[in-house]
């Protein structure tokens, strides 16, 4: 068996073996060698236990010249991604410069924390069980400067995952606390839709921008920032239109209610001043 601390590039004394990283269909990592003969063979089989920042965790078994069998750990280094179909991606940083893209095509979900976690069952090829298995990615949320919903891997300096898509978030009330984003992909030219849904508040900020505040898996809130159009319905709730920072419309709208204006603090009061100091000037009140 070769001898390596990474899994990357595999090494026998001076001799490195030429080969690639796939993922099966089982979700067993494999490092697939191209021997002198041109035929391949399966040098090495690791399973999934965790994911950093710029690594994949993964789990084998040598064995060892006694003939006992040692249970490792090692990291296979390089970048997390979001493919077009928004399937989850892990490139391989090889020392040849040459990549091996990973593709995890199973289905993701979000977890009690907001964060993302891919999901897939294995089979016990001896007793027939499945188990389900999961690899989470721990993170937040933002917004890029094109308007692209964007994921950060805890530990990371800059955004990891990023995804296409539009906002779907109408006319919903702030007190629901949610922010929709439709995902658009294109499988086998057929159009494939999914909408991925945050939970957390909204509020407005002092100088009137729109925030949506979620508590995410390191413990800490973060915020994703809009810009906004305000607008005062006949009802006196606030109708709030997301909108980019050159003042581009988004697609979406949240309705802040006349108690929420009321109880609310921060920008809630500085909304609540100039509404009055308007309705003043114009000869009429505010029910505020």
């Amino acid at each position: 068996m070769a001898k390596f601390e990474t899994l990357n590039d595999l090494s026998q004394g001076d001799r490195k073996f030429r080969g690639r990283w796939v993922c099966d269909k089982r979700h067993r990592i494999l490092y697939v060698r191209d021997d002198n003969e041109g035929e391949e063979a399966v040098e090495i089989e690791a399973s999934l236990i965790g994911a950093e920042p710029n690594a994949l965790v993964a789990v084998f078994a040598e064995k060892q010249k006694n003939g006992r069998r040692v249970t490792r750990t090692a990291r296979l280094e390089g970048s997390w991604r979001m493919n077009e179909r928004h399937q989850l991606e892990f490139e391989v940083s090889r020392a040849s410069g040459i990549h091996d893209v990973l593709t995890f095509k199973g289905r993701w979900k979000l977890g009690p924390s907001q964060e993302i976690v891919y999901v897939w069952r294995r089979t016990n090829l001896l007793t027939k069980t499945r188990t389900q298995e999961e690899l989470t990615l721990r993170g937040w949320w933002d917004l890029s400067s094109d308007h692209r919903l964007t994921y950060t891997l805890q530990g990371s300096g800059e955004p990891s995952l990023l995804f296409a898509g539009t906002f779907q978030t109408r006319s919903l009330s702030a007190k629901k606390g949610q922010l929709s984003y439709q995902l658009g992909a294109s499988v086998e030219g057929k159009k494939s839709r999914r909408v991925l849904t945050l939970f957390g508040r909204w509020k407005l900020s002092a100088d009137l921008d729109l925030i949506f505040e979620i508590a995410c898996s390191d413990g800490r809130l973060h915020e994703i920032r809009f810009g906004t159009e305000i607008e005062i319905t006949p009802s006196w709730e606030a109708a709030v239109r997301l909108v980019g920072r050159q003042g581009e419309p988004l697609g979406g709208e949240i309705r802040f209610s006349r108690e929420f204006l009321k109880n609310g603090g921060g920008g809630f009061v500085r909304l609540r001043r100039t509404l009055r100091d308007s309705a003043v000037e114009a000869g009429f009140s505010v029910p505020w």
